[in-house]
């Protein structure tokens, strides 16, 4: 889902243009003007959505009249929109709550009523009828971007760094017509079609007795194409009539879905009719984001393709989900890994496991915690510790085949037997695990510079070849990946280029779940905000090329941060092609970027400082231009100069620098930090 902070980077894209008063329209373009020759031609009238209980205006409605005031010293009028009715208008509401004059306003055109559930609260629709112009938004954060919006995209107005003197005319284009949505990032106007059909033709159908989720899935389904082409589609039950052309989400009576697993999904046009559907609210789900991904041109959150949009007829795929369940922002794995064979036998003893008694003593232990169908219960043998009779030998064979014995009493209530593989249980000592047995494959050792199917790293390739092993043995494998889970946190990982072939190779032997391994309360990662959205679309679509990845990872990049996003871009390049060959989530910073030191020099000229002084300028180019606010900043200034400093270009990547200054303590002994800090800030600007 999109966040909020993607309406702010276009902006910050015009607001770095100094000085510009005027919008660059394309020749074939009309203005208008909103002052001219120092007089206010437009008012602005504002409905009582944006008054305050008092009666007094909202500060978006003061923040946009204060920019008109400062830019052209102009005399702008204030009306309120249930009083009166003017013919040049700068309208700021939403009618839904402003019911005088409304028809009037509304039978000229233009959009006056979002809904947020629609758009999100911090969406906006800035759209244009003849003399009017609307700022349309559901809540007051919406409102603060319309008029931000409206300011620097329309105006070309930099309230920040406003010229000296105000100008006298002030204009902006006659046809105006944006959209800005939490839930997706669109950049043009879209004219879309399904199988020759225009999109407004259809109806969004969901099940009568949808759960949350299928609603949810249906929903975004709406959103998307608001977000795209500015038309609202209703949002109706199974149980009504059918129409002519439908997009049918989840299962419904319109179309059968019995046939599929709860792991498939279908994108199919049958008659007309789009169909986006698994028989499980997550396959459901899936079937929507996979259709937009695949031929709506949606990446990650972001509309990337042209301003039409046809849909082919012929779609008709039915598919399996790569993975029945992945989680993306850190799983807290020693739930998972927690030993618990003392617990549930009641003895620190080294159990033997080819006694058949300790199958049943488990499997009474884990009945007394009652668990419920559908649920997993845990056996879990994290130890080195094991049998040496003759029967055993003291291998892990016997304790896999009692995890057996205790799954097959389980079978027929419908519970999942959870087991870890990992330490002396990393390789399948059985031929067949009952089909019951969830496989939880962890290796923290996990070499975290190349991928796990590198033939070239020794440590990974041995790891690929035991899970490899597990998928033939066992029916349900997932897999706890340690990559991002990095102990000596804070500190840089530059380890980007290994999420792609990681998860391809998971899809390719056959994992059916993968949990990225990292602690809860270390989950502010490097960039990891871009870590977690290329997981989402990798793990949406692991078969991707390694060029289709690079351009996933630019198109987030450039999403994400802004005019910071080249800077971001060379950083992260930098420091993964001069990291070391090998390192894992116990490495320390030095370990994985080493600064070189020559112990007969002293102070700064001791320490190879080429890439940390790269390094900081970089941020130094990110971060320059955030100065502390000047005195005197209110409205629509101090919102413009707080959204600059916390948002996309500053606020996303801050922890990220704040690693950078890790690693070179890391690598600097206390001794010498002041002396290396200060040659590397006399580098700045050089």
């Amino acid at each position: 889902m999109k966040k909020v902070v993607s309406i702010f980077t276009l902006v910050a894209l015009v607001i770095s243009c100094i000085g510009i008063v005027s919008f660059a329209t394309k020749e074939t373009e009309k203005n208008v003007d909103i002052v001219k020759d120092g007089q206010s031609i437009y008012s602005i009238t504002y409905s009582g959505f944006w008054t305050n209980e008092d009666g007094s205006r909202l500060e978006p409605v003061e923040g946009l009249r204060d920019a008109l005031v400062k830019a052209t010293g102009a005399d702008v009028r204030f009306y309120r929109s249930e009083d009166e009715i003017n013919d040049k208008e700068i309208f700021i509401g939403n009618v839904s709550r402003s019911i005088f004059h409304t028809k009037k306003r509304v039978e000229a055109g233009g959009t006056y009523t979002v809904d947020a559930d629609l758009i999100g609260i911090g969406g906006f629709v800035i759209s244009s009828t003849d003399d009017r112009f609307i700022l349309a938004s559901a809540t007051n954060i919406g409102a603060w971007n319309a008029v931000s919006y409206f300011v620097a995209e329309c105006m070309g107005y930099d309230v920040l760094n406003a010229p000296a003197e105000p100008v006298s005319t002030l204009s902006v284009p006659a046809s105006i017509n944006i959209i800005k949505s939490d839930y997706l990032e669109c950049n043009v106007q879209v004219v879309m079609d399904i199988a020759g059909t225009d999109i407004s033709e259809y109806k969004i159908i969901y099940p009568a007795n949808a759960d949350n989720k299928t609603l949810e899935s249906a929903k975004n389904v709406r959103r998307y194409i608001y977000a795209m082409t500015g038309i609202v589609l209703e949002l109706v039950k199974d149980t009504t009539a059918a129409s002519e052309h439908e997009i049918i989400v989840g299962n419904t009576n319109r179309y059968d879905v019995s046939s599929l697993s709860s792991d498939e999904y279908v994108n199919k046009i049958d008659n007309g009719n789009l169909i986006l559907a698994g028989s499980a609210d997550y396959s459901t789900n899936f079937a929507v984001e996979k259709f937009f991904n695949k031929y709506a041109n949606v990446v990650s959150g972001v509309y990337t393709g042209n301003s039409v949009l046809s849909i082919d007829g012929n779609i008709n795929t039915t598919e399996k989900m790569p993975f029945n369940e992945t989680v993306i922002e850190g799983i807290d794995y020693s739930d998972f890994t927690r030993d618990n064979i003392a617990k549930l036998l009641g003895t620190q003893e080294t159990p033997c496991y080819s006694d058949a008694k300790i199958a049943d003593t488990i499997y009474e232990s884990l009945k007394a915690g009652n668990p419920k169908s559908g649920e997993t219960v845990f056996v879990v043998s994290n130890t080195a510790k094991y049998c040496t009779c003759d029967k055993c030998k003291g291998e892990t064979k016997a304790f896999l085949e009692t995890v057996n014995k205790v799954a097959e009493k389980f079978a027929s209530e419908n519970i999942t037997v959870g087991v870890v593989a990992i330490n002396e249980t990393r390789k399948p000592a059985v031929s067949k695990m009952a089909d019951n047995v969830r496989v939880y494959f962890a290796e923290p050792y996990i070499c975290c510079a190349h991928a796990i199917n590198d033939a070239s790293c020794e440590t990974n390739k041995a790891i690929a070849s035991d899970l490899a092993a597990w998928t033939s043995v066992a029916k349900n494998v997932y897999v706890l990946d340690f990559t991002m889970n990095y102990y000596d946190y804070p500190s840089t990982f530059p380890n980007f280029d290994i999420i792609h072939p990681n998860v391809a190779y998971y899809s390719e032997v056959g994992v059916d779940g993968i949990l990225m391994a990292w602690e809860k309360n270390s989950a502010l990662l490097e960039f990891a905000e871009l870590r977690c959205k290329l997981l989402e679309a990798v793990f949406a679509n692991p078969t991707m090329s390694a060029e289709e990845y690079t351009t996933l990872k630019n198109t987030v990049i450039d999403s994400l941060y802004g005019y910071a996003a080249e800077a971001v871009k060379s950083y992260i390049e930098k420091f993964t092609a001069a990291s070391t060959d090998h390192f894992n989530i116990f490495s320390s910073p030095a370990d994985i970027l080493p600064i070189a030191k020559d112990n007969t020099k002293t102070g700064a000229e001791a320490y190879e400082l080429t890439l940390a002084k790269e390094l900081a300028n970089l941020w130094e180019s990110i971060y320059k231009r955030h100065e502390a606010p000047k005195e005197g900043l209110f409205g629509l200034e101090m919102y413009e100069f707080n959204k600059n400093y916390v948002e996309s270009d500053y606020y996303l990547p801050l922890h990220s620098r704040v690693q950078f200054t890790e690693w070179l303590d890391g690598n600097i002994p206390a001794a010498d930090r002041h002396a290396v800090y200060s040659d590397i800030i006399a580098s700045f600007n050089k």
